[in-house]
């Protein structure tokens, strides 16, 4: 057995956590859905009754979104990664397809500091985090298991 002790699960996650700064965030703004729809005052951003979408992907130079069918690949830097889960931080859901469940078993959280299970409240480990939406009409994806066990899963058939 090991004499270094493994860290708390809430350290390890904060340790993981993004940064994402504050100058990119404010650019980024005016295309988010506001913090709350309630308390949006901005008379140029007319409350919406409808569900409001972001779409993000990454792709490679020569415009491919994987090596090879089924295999993870990592397309983007850190930066990018961190405006992600900006992203993330703002939206109620994450929706991916069956291949991208499949190949990459994405955490499909957010890990920017002070969100949720992130420097969040240990009390409310999920306060704060998208919903996973998983697009499986063959169901090929195991919604239950692997690496993103805890997520706060329900099926829809």
């Amino acid at each position: 057995m090991s004499s270094a002790a493994a860290a708390p699960p809430q350290q390890q996650k904060v340790r993981d956590a993004l940064h994402f700064p504050a100058a990119d965030a404010a650019a980024l703004e005016p295309y988010l859905p506001p913090l709350s729809l309630s308390s949006s005052t901005d008379p140029h951003r007319p409350r919406r009754h409808r569900p409001f979408v972001t779409l993000t992907f990454a792709t490679s130079l020569d415009s491919a979104l994987s090596l090879a069918p089924g295999t993870q690949t990592a397309l983007s830097g850190p930066a990018s990664k961190a405006m992600t889960h900006h992203l993330r931080s703002r939206h109620a859901a994450i929706l991916v397809g069956a291949g991208t469940a499949v190949a990459d078993d994405p955490s499909l959280n957010c890990r920017i500091a002070g969100v949720g299970g992130y420097g969040g409240s240990v009390d409310e480990p999920l306060r704060g985090q998208p919903r996973p939406v998983v697009v499986d009409p063959r169901a090929r994806w195991d919604w239950g298991g692997g690496e993103g066990s805890n997520k706060p899963l329900a099926k829809v058939l």
